[in-house]
């Protein structure tokens, strides 16, 4: 066996090693992965250098050898010698396709341990030209995308005289988010779409290969937001904290914050028009019309405009069925017995009803027509 036979070896348990990062208790990979390895000193062959590539549940290594580029593809599993954490890895690979390199037989196997957080792995070969061998190699590159599930978290604290603490979570596997603080809690659906965008973000920001994780804010400043970022993918976790006032925050991460705050304000919108609407409601329910006549069962919540005014006002439309004609609190009155079509504008603010104006004539309010300018 030459040395580039064996190096090509050494290659294989690098491109191994790496294939399962990701949801290792699932079963199935979900993890893209470029790395560059070196042999350690302790090891034979000491300073060769291997780059692999991996895209899911197949990997790819290439080296340069004394017949050419050669190169080795394989399957991976999950193996069962460490407990799988998310820094210590366990896998046993399947060579299934070679060339240039005549040392290596499909089907052979490998077991190898990965040790993320010291960028090291133990390769021991479990059958094949080299069983039994032990072989180091240190990783001096690393590059890891998950297509796995994630739950990302946005928290805020701080600001101007300490605002409340708000958090928003992601979660891809159920497609919700979540926005909790003092004034809101509530949980939506997000579409696809809007899902499929975070992820992509999530892609981009390249969050797990960040080597900085704390960007501190610059001398002399107050009054700053800080805001913490967690991304748990698979078996993989990143946190990420920056403030308002720091300096030199990578684009890719303010752009996924971005991101999230723009799903959370479809949450924010969307709580706050349920709210407008429960209270126009309630208020129709009880208006002169409606209560003399109106069938439940009509009813219909129309668009919501924010006005441009201080505080703001909502303007919402509630259209309804009346059994009768006329408007207003009928009793003693003569009026038409046919079913006649209604539409209310209504003007909320700060909670409260403060114009109600059915079909443009009648001031629910004030129980009676609407005065008009001559």
């Amino acid at each position: 066996m030459n040395k580039a036979q064996c190096l090509t070896v050494i290659g294989l348990f690098v491109a191994v090693f790496f294939v399962n990062i990701g949801p290792a208790f699932a079963g199935q990979n979900q993890v893209s992965y470029y790395g560059k390895g070196i042999v350690d000193d302790s090891s034979q062959f000491a300073g060769e250098v291997l780059r692999t590539i991996i895209n899911k549940d197949n990997a790819v290594v290439i080296h340069p050898g004394q017949h050419g580029i050669e190169l080795v593809r394989m399957d991976i599993r999950t193996g069962d010698a460490c407990i799988q954490t998310q820094s210590t890895l366990c896998y046993v690979g399947t060579v299934t396709e070679t060339r240039n390199t005549d040392i290596h037989d499909v089907g052979d196997e490998v077991g190898i341990t990965l040790d993320l957080e010291n960028k090291k792995q133990v390769v021991t070969v479990i059958s094949g030209a080299m069983q039994g061998a032990t072989i180091t190699v240190n990783l001096s590159k690393t590059m890891v995308k998950s297509d796995a599930p994630f739950v990302i978290e946005l928290r805020r604290e701080g600001g101007f005289a300490a605002l409340p603490e708000r958090t928003i979570v992601i979660d891809s596997s159920n497609n919700s988010i979540t926005v909790s603080d003092t004034n809101l809690d509530s949980t939506m659906d997000l579409s696809q779409a809007e899902i499929e965008k975070i992820s992509r973000e999530i892609k981009k920001s390249n969050l797990f290969n960040i080597k900085q994780s704390e960007y501190p804010p610059h001398s002399n400043s107050a009054d700053y937001f800080t805001y913490t970022m967690t991304l748990t993918q698979g078996t993989f976790q990143k946190t990420v904290t920056w403030t308002d006032a720091s300096d030199k925050v990578p684009q890719r991460i303010t752009s996924l914050n971005d991101a999230i705050i723009h799903a959370s304000e479809a949450v924010e919108l969307g709580e706050l028009n349920s709210v407008i609407a429960d209270i126009a409601l309630d208020f129709v329910r009880t208006a002169p019309t409606f209560a003399y006549d109106g069938m439940e069962e009509t009813l219909s919540v129309g668009d919501i405009m924010v006005l441009e005014s201080f505080p703001e006002q909502y303007q919402i439309e509630i259209s309804f069925t009346s059994a009768h004609g006329g408007y207003g609190d009928r009793t003693d009155q003569m009026v038409t017995q046919v079913l006649t079509s209604h539409t209310m504008e209504i003007l909320i603010s700060e909670g409260n009803v403060i114009s109600a104006v059915t079909d443009g004539e009648w001031d629910e309010l004030n129980n009676q027509y609407l005065l008009k300018a001559p």
